[in-house]
């Protein structure tokens, strides 16, 4: 954003350099458009103006939010990596503690046979 300002502040400050700006902040924006055009010597060099820096601004702005949204993505990526990651880690030490029992693989076995029960009764 920074190159965006220093590519297009020469471009703005000559502008309104050239541009008599002692009409009130309330004037007519028409008239404004009027004396900016009949200022920088009519329409078709306000029209190359505004397409100079719409070139030179809309590249650095399409990076910089391309960038901004990388950032994003990847940190929700990584926040998703870590949440599940720590599922992982407490669904093994459970199943290591239901293992490390003489009865804890019948007792798992049996558990899981009821969580199965009790989703086909809810879906039907």
């Amino acid at each position: 954003m920074g190159i965006l300002v220093a590519i297009e502040w020469p471009i703005i400050r000559i502008l309104f350099s050239i541009i008599d700006t002692n009409f009130s902040a309330t004037a007519d924006q028409a008239r404004f458009a009027q004396l900016f055009e009949y200022a920088i010597g009519g329409k078709i060099n306000a029209i190359v103006i505004h397409l100079l820096t719409t070139l030179l601004g809309a590249p650095i702005l399409m990076e910089t939010f391309l960038i901004i949204s990388i950032v994003f993505i990847s940190v929700y990526w990584i926040i998703t990596v870590i949440f599940v990651t720590v599922l992982m880690k407490i669904s093994e030490f459970l199943v290591l503690r239901i293992a490390s029992y003489d009865k804890g693989p019948v007792l798992a076995v049996s558990a899981l046979a009821v969580a199965l029960g009790g989703i086909s009764k809810a879906f039907t």
